[in-house]
């Protein structure tokens, strides 16, 4: 299993990960112990905006965990994102969290290095 994980703060971590189990995913995990859980619809479906470096907001449909707890954004559009990510040296996250409201995290992916 392939995966990166890339720290933004209060614990906000993006994972690409590669799985023979669970297959190519994008997600973003709040290991926050103050209840900063992604706010999400009733059927555990939310959206968040990206930005990638100085380009446009793009707005990205996510997917909650199976389990009830939802301190997981699973990221639909794999290739847009992922094709986005490889390209940029900053990555800034806007999601609506539950208890804390829309909140802004900041990823410094510059310095990775891709395989093809």
């Amino acid at each position: 299993m392939l995966s990166l994980r890339f720290y933004g703060f209060e614990n906000v971590i993006l994972t690409l990960r590669n799985s023979p189990k669970f297959g190519k995913d994008i997600y973003i995990s709040n290991k926050d112990d103050l209840g900063g859980w992604f706010a999400t619809d009733i059927d555990g479906e939310g959206t968040l905006k990206a930005k990638f470096d100085d380009g446009e907001i793009k707005s990205y449909s996510f997917s909650g965990p199976e389990s009830s707890v939802d301190d997981m954004a699973f990221i639909s559009d794999y290739d847009d994102f992922l094709k986005k990510l490889k390209s940029a040296k900053k990555l800034i996250i806007e999601a609506k969290f539950v208890n804390r409201g829309d909140m802004t995290i900041t990823f410094n992916v510059a310095n990775l290095k891709w395989e093809d």
